[in-house]
């Protein structure tokens, strides 16, 4: 039964979504929310951007669903609901005014926090020096993750097949764990990215904007922190997000010691380098796909049924990943 549950979800979220981007591209193009190109631009042509509020309401309206047939408990289900729709609607509001990156951490800071208020209150978060410690680790791990899928969302398609990578691989994975209701949420994000990948992929007719990346870097930290929660090591979430993880990490960390501002716009990751060398979008949405399924995958369910190998597993990942972004940079410092 689960199986079909989750075979329902994706497709329905793939349809709905597919059909909700068009609607939103053309609501875009009438008020002229673009994405005009600039110097550190990958693209030469103003697109639509805001593509992933179709993902966010069509998730959302799964989850809100898994929550009333009793595969998310209110407890841990709303609070998670309600925080991705708030980092969803923050995005939102920074796709149409611009704002400042002091404002946008603060409130970021401000959700991840309220959310792990809300379970401490509910009593799914122990309320003792250990936990206020783990809280403080969540709350930066939350806010990361919803930065790196911004930074990451830079070229067709690469933030679409992360997610639609992920969240397939979370879905399979949690099903086998028995989480259903982790499950049924992770097969609408990568039914809803398929959906979105449809008009994402080079050329692209719309952008994720950050009211996407925002909610879909939330989802992937909230699935984690309740896997977690479920009593089940999410080791398998990290491996199948290394990608992502490790090339805003590490292209971070890299700027850092350059002496370069962290916080303004550039074209440094790995997978900028890849497009500024000649490969074309696509060709790096493709690369992402196959590692992904190919190694990651692989390692992720390693991972998940021998959960005593779980740190070993993920560090092996982010290894690989690692070489594979110390490579692409090599290969760029003698090109570029």
């Amino acid at each position: 039964m689960m199986f079909w549950t989750l075979i329902v979800g994706f497709l329905l979220s793939a349809i709905s979504v597919t059909y909700l981007v068009g609607k939103v591209r053309e609501w875009a193009l009438t008020r002229s929310l673009l994405d005009v190109p600039n110097e550190r631009s990958l693209h030469v042509a103003p697109t639509p951007r805001g593509g992933g509020v179709a993902i966010l309401l069509v998730v959302s309206i799964v989850q809100a669903l898994a929550i009333l047939m009793g595969k998310l408990t209110f407890t841990t289900g709303m609070p998670w609901l309600l925080a991705t729709v708030a980092y969803g609607a923050l995005g939102a509001w920074d796709d149409h005014k611009s704002l400042s990156s002091g404002f946008r951490l603060l409130f970021q800071f401000g959700l991840a926090a309220s959310y792990l208020g809300a379970l401490s209150l509910s009593n799914h978060w122990p309320l003792s020096l250990l936990g206020a410690a783990a809280a403080i680790v969540a709350v930066f791990a939350v806010v990361w993750t919803v930065n790196l899928y911004n930074f990451m969302d830079g070229t067709d398609g690469i933030a679409g097949v992360q997610a639609l990578a992920a969240a397939a691989g979370g879905a399979c994975l949690s099903a086998n764990l028995n989480l259903p209701g982790i499950a049924l949420v992770s097969s609408s994000v990568a039914g809803a990215s398929l959906g979105f990948l449809i008009w994402n992929w080079q050329p692209a007719k719309i952008f994720l904007g950050d009211v996407g990346s925002y909610f879909l870097g939330s989802q992937f930290a909230l699935l984690a922190i309740n896997t977690a929660l479920a009593g089940v090591e999410p080791w398998f979430w990290l491996i199948l997000l290394a990608p992502f993880i490790v090339d805003a990490s590490l292209t971070l960390l890299r700027r850092i010691v350059r002496g370069e501002s962290w916080r303004s716009a550039h074209r440094s990751h790995a997978y900028q380098l890849l497009v500024r060398q000649g490969w074309t979008h696509r060709a790096v949405a493709a690369l992402l796909l196959g590692v992904a399924t190919v190694l990651l995958a692989p390692l992720a369910w390693v991972s998940a049924k021998n959960p005593d190998l779980g740190l070993y597993v993920t560090t092996l990942s982010f290894g690989l990943m690692a070489a594979l972004w110390f490579a692409i940079v090599a290969r760029a410092r003698s090109l570029l």
